[in-house]
């Protein structure tokens, strides 16, 4: 099972598995959220009401950093910056359902389902009235056995996917054909051979189950100055609520943005300020 994790204060202090909101995994995820939520609004609901179910799906929002910030000022996404503005000046940096929401601002035809086992994080999302807490025993469960539809957007963020690999295939065994799935992905195959064959096997395995449908993926390393893993996003678009046209104009948009990121954390590994 996924094991839980804590966040990085701002004086970097934290125990057990450290993640740091804000990271280049979040930039670059949040991103891709934008972009997709944006082509969700100009599908509109006239085909159905659209669900957004986050089953990892954190707390609402955490503390912002000063690096975060530094980040969002080099990579220059003006979507980005507008979906998280209002968090930002609260000094918070927000989760991808937040951002999902703020996007999507009060429109109708749209119902966000979200789930964290945490029982801090989850109790946090009680008292959120624009959304509807999952029951489950954890993200998996709530995953594989929560009913999905073609305006189904599951988004699956776990801490580490492929660690989780035995958990993560048969929710996408059984919800590739039903509904559409954004996963990120922690790639650590350029630490050692077998992150590297756990890599190729999840990706073997991945390729299996979308079969021709088509597959959007986006790569950026985890820092500039020595990467040892990559973030990764992989978007599996439903047929049914994404058409052929919606897909061809966000490959080309969420291409722009990640090598837009993928450029910052270039510059900051070049040429680094000290």
């Amino acid at each position: 099972m996924t094991a839980n994790w804590n966040w990085k204060d701002k004086d970097g202090q934290s125990g057990g598995l450290l993640y740091e909101p804000g990271n280049w995994g979040d930039v670059i995820k949040g991103a891709w959220v934008v972009r997709i939520m944006g082509a969700v609004q100009r599908l509109g609901a006239e085909r159905g009401a659209w669900i957004y179910r986050d089953v990892f799906a954190g707390a609402p929002s955490y503390p912002l950093t000063d690096r975060t910030r530094q980040r969002l000022g080099r990579v220059g996404l003006e979507a980005l910056a507008a979906a998280t503005e209002g968090f930002r000046t609260e000094g918070l940096w927000p989760s991808a359902a937040a951002i999902a929401h703020a996007v999507m601002g009060p429109a109708a035809g749209i119902s966000y389902e979200l789930m964290d086992a945490d029982p801090a994080r989850a109790a946090a999302w009680r008292t959120c009235s624009w959304c509807e807490p999952v029951e489950a025993g954890n993200g998996w469960e709530a995953a594989l056995e929560t009913p999905v539809s073609a305006r189904t957007l599951l988004v699956i963020d776990p801490y580490d996917c492929i660690a989780g690999m035995e958990y993560a295939l048969p929710v996408l065994r059984a919800h590739a054909d039903r509904c559409s799935i954004l996963l990120y992905v922690y790639n650590r195959s350029a630490r050692d051979r077998e992150h590297l064959r756990q890599y190729r096997a999840f990706r073997s395995a991945l390729d299996a189950v979308r079969r021709e449908r088509p597959m959007l993926l986006g790569r950026v390393p985890a820092d500039g100055f020595l990467p040892s893993a990559h973030h990764e996003m992989v978007f599996l678009p439903h047929g049914d609520a994404f058409p052929p046209p919606a897909v061809d104009a966000l490959r080309t948009a969420l291409e722009a943005d990640t090598l837009c990121v993928d450029g910052a954390i270039a510059r900051e590994g070049v040429f680094p300020e000290l």
